[in-house]
């Protein structure tokens, strides 16, 4: 894996509840077919399958992280996983790579990590490219 900063996703206008769901993912500045959640880019890989992106909301109060990975043409979004929590708020705080197939994502004021493989075949929804998995404390 190595972190890149090929891509970036495009700015919104106006009233934030007025904003979409999704943004547009730019690629050197120019727009691709793919939307990922989120207003922030926050970090950007590039990794054997394609890339992984991670993105939140940009909010304080109620932050949800997501890390997606997307195939090299930028064409597909090959896995999706979010970490969230109602009325609670994930910034993400660092990013450790184990190897090329394993990180853990540590979050602001969480006692909790949370360890992901990026596994070498999925099946959608059933065994998803992207496992994610929690562990209660940091250093347990």
């Amino acid at each position: 894996m190595k972190e890149t900063e090929l891509l970036s996703l495009a700015k919104h206008s106006g009233e934030r509840e007025s904003w979409p769901l999704r943004t547009m993912l730019l690629a050197n500045g120019s727009a691709t077919s793919l939307t990922l959640p989120g207003y922030s880019l926050l970090r950007q890989f590039e990794i054997a399958p394609g890339y992984l992106v991670v993105t939140d909301e940009d909010c304080p109060f109620e932050e949800s992280t997501h890390f997606i990975i997307l195939n090299k043409n930028l064409t597909k979004i090959l896995s999706e996983r979010s970490i969230f929590r109602p009325y609670e708020s994930f910034q993400l705080a660092s990013i450790e790579w184990i190897h090329e197939h394993r990180f853990t994502a540590m979050f602001q004021r969480h006692p909790e990590t949370w360890d992901f493989t990026i596994r070498n075949w999925s099946i959608p929804f059933l065994f998803p490219l992207l496992k994610i998995d929690r562990r209660s404390a940091r250093g347990a």
